[in-house]
């Protein structure tokens, strides 16, 4: 069969290089003047914030669904939503940290809740979307005719075209 997933690979691979500032800018964290490590968060905000939660949609919107669907499939789809909600909270979590960063009472509290948040996010992120490459998208493929893959994949890219329009 055909890679049917070659684009939402590619996706990954563009997200993986995003997820990369994550640990580089929890390295930088107490290295870092506060005003360029604050230019450095909101950058990562903005990544998180626009491109991967609107990844998370089309995999909650498309995605997921059509796993939970498979016999044997519906608690692995649960828990990649689970990872979703984790990612969400963190993402929240750093928006608070973001305004922490304006204040001149950033500490080593928050400098160490900072880090945690962007580590954790990093791991996370790693983790999961390694899942849904080496288990979710073979999974797919066992029980999906090529043509219901490329539907699937297909719709896929709508989704994410119109998420990314909406931006």
């Amino acid at each position: 069969m055909a890679d049917e997933w070659a684009s939402f690979r590619e996706e990954h691979s563009q997200l993986r290089a995003g997820l990369e500032s994550l640990r580089t800018v929890g390295d930088d964290v107490g290295r870092l003047d506060v005003a360029v490590l604050r230019h450095e968060v909101e950058d990562v905000y903005r990544f998180l914030s626009h491109r991967l939660l609107a990844h998370i949609a089309v995999e909650e919107e498309v995605l997921y669904p059509a796993i939970a669907r498979l016999n044997g499939y519906g608690t692995a789809a649960g828990i990649m939503r689970r990872d979703h909600a984790e990612v969400s909270n963190a993402v929240r979590e750093l928006y608070t940290l973001r305004q922490e960063l304006e204040r001149e009472t950033f500490g080593e509290t928050e400098a160490a809740a900072l880090r945690r948040v962007l580590y954790g996010l990093y791991q996370l992120l790693t983790v999961h979307m390694a899942n849904e490459e080496e288990t979710c998208l073979p999974a797919l493929d066992r029980v999906l005719s090529e043509g219901q893959a490329r539907a699937l994949a297909e719709g896929i890219e709508l989704f994410d075209a119109a998420e990314q329009a909406a931006e």
